[in-house]
């Protein structure tokens, strides 16, 4: 005797699979990341800055003392939540 067994979503294009809940802890961990995220920026432009040369700080109109104050600024104005 031949038993002939057929899968259950036979018909459709892809087995229906029980979604997760994902949605909501995505949803809670996506401003995690987006804080990393901008202070990684904010470490990178600030290492940027402190490599260049008391001449070139002074072409961009700032000391090396205002690095930190010139960082926050630049958050301000586009919005973030200055974190250094």
């Amino acid at each position: 005797m031949t038993v002939h067994l057929q899968p259950q979503w036979q018909g459709q294009l892809s087995p229906q699979v029980p979604t997760p809940a994902t949605p909501g802890l995505l949803r809670r961990l996506r401003p995690v990341f987006a804080r990393g995220f901008a202070n990684w920026q904010r470490r990178r432009a600030t290492a940027a800055l402190q490599s260049f040369n008391d001449h070139l700080l002074a072409d961009i109109g700032i000391t090396r003392a205002q690095i930190p104050q010139y960082i926050r600024e630049i958050d301000r104005r586009e919005g973030h939540d200055p974190m250094i």
